[in-house]
């Protein structure tokens, strides 16, 4: 009973912040809330008034809307709202409120969805905010704020807590869980394009006359975000291993572009390409993982794994460095893409090889 009340406590602040959040997000449109809108806001407004019309004025139940391009089935857009579960909304608070009250509903559960992809969601939203805070003061103050921003990280999870309860009795397990060391080693190559990016992305495209460069980390680490959402189930569907795979085949074509790129767009799609295989990879490594130990030994073997990827980025960035000094930051990025081939190679080993 007390594990259900603290689990309670803890997802009652996860849901507030996200309520306040997509307040705060939505505040142009809430602060005018009865506004009408125009443009394109007018249209879908009319598609909602319509159902809602037809509904409670004529006791009919609209299969498309009747007074759209006429009113033909060849014409008419099947704009049948009446389908939605959240048309009871549009019924109670009318079209325009309702479609605002929509927007705050879908955004709160939006926010409750991307909870796990808050890092890489930071990471997308961080190197903008940090250019804004440089045009608007100065360097000092983007670390200040950059300082400040765990702290309140650090508030937030001393208000959400640990219900964690050690087992009495733990599978004992080496420090390096060995069923992890190969996927380890995968995502180890892997991050060294993460580090390279990091590093050397503003740089690269600076050089080359390219001012956008915070931009293109930014795209990397929307990349991330999006893939999660709209691929995060592909390990599931079609097997960790063959996607891993193509994760890091993907992140070495967008280090090559990145490497090439003589324009932003160039720069963009290698970014976009990169992120792409770098968000894939890791669950399907983790599942590889968790699928070759026991239940009580998964945090271990998941330590194991987490430290080969943050082993892989505190080396990667330096050996990046070593090769922009060497060759140049294009040497930097296609060493990236070797080592994310090598990341390739070692995954197939890792299933179809001989086992340890």
């Amino acid at each position: 009973m007390n594990g259900f009340r603290w689990r309670s406590v803890e997802a009652g602040w996860a849901a507030a912040i996200c309520l306040a959040a997509s307040v705060v997000f939505l505040s142009p449109i809430l602060s005018r809330f009865s506004n009408w809108g125009i443009g394109d806001w007018d249209q879908h407004a009319f598609y909602h008034e319509a159902a809602r019309v037809s509904l409670l004025e004529y006791g009919e139940l609209p299969q498309w809307n009747p007074y759209y391009c006429g009113g033909t089935d060849l014409l008419a857009n099947p704009q049948s709202r009446v389908l939605s579960p959240t048309f009871p909304i549009i019924l109670l608070a009318g079209s325009v409120h309702g479609l605002k009250i929509e927007m705050v509903l879908f955004a709160f559960l939006g926010m409750l969805g991307l909870y796990g992809l808050a890092v890489w969601g930071g990471l997308s939203i961080g190197p903008l905010l940090g250019t804004l805070i440089h045009s608007a003061a100065g360097y000092t103050e983007v670390w200040l704020f950059a300082a400040l921003l765990p702290l309140v990280g650090a508030l937030a999870g001393l208000a959400v807590g640990d219900p964690f309860k050690p087992l009495a009795h733990a599978e004992p397990h080496p420090l390096v869980a060995p069923e992890a060391v190969r996927p380890g080693i995968a995502v180890g190559f892997a991050a060294v394009g993460y580090a390279t990016v990091a590093a050397f992305v503003v740089l690269l495209l600076e050089k080359r006359g390219i001012d956008d460069g915070a931009v293109v980390f930014a795209a990397f680490a929307g990349a991330i975000v999006l893939a999660r959402l709209a691929l995060g189930d592909l390990p599931d569907r079609v097997g960790p291993a063959r996607v891993a795979i193509g994760a890091t085949l993907a992140e070495a074509a967008g280090l090559l572009a990145i490497a090439v790129a003589g324009s932003l767009p160039v720069a963009l799609l290698g970014a976009v390409a990169m992120g792409a295989g770098f968000a894939l990879l890791n669950p399907s490594l983790m599942l590889i993982v968790v699928d070759q130990v026991s239940a009580t030994a998964r945090g271990a073997a998941l330590g194991t794994f987490t430290a080969f990827f943050d082993a892989g980025v505190g080396i990667g960035a330096p050996l990046a460095g070593l090769a922009a000094g060497l060759i140049s930051y294009e040497g930097a990025f296609v060493l990236a893409s070797v080592m994310a081939l090598a990341s390739a190679a070692t995954i197939y080993l890792t299933v179809h090889g001989p086992r340890t």
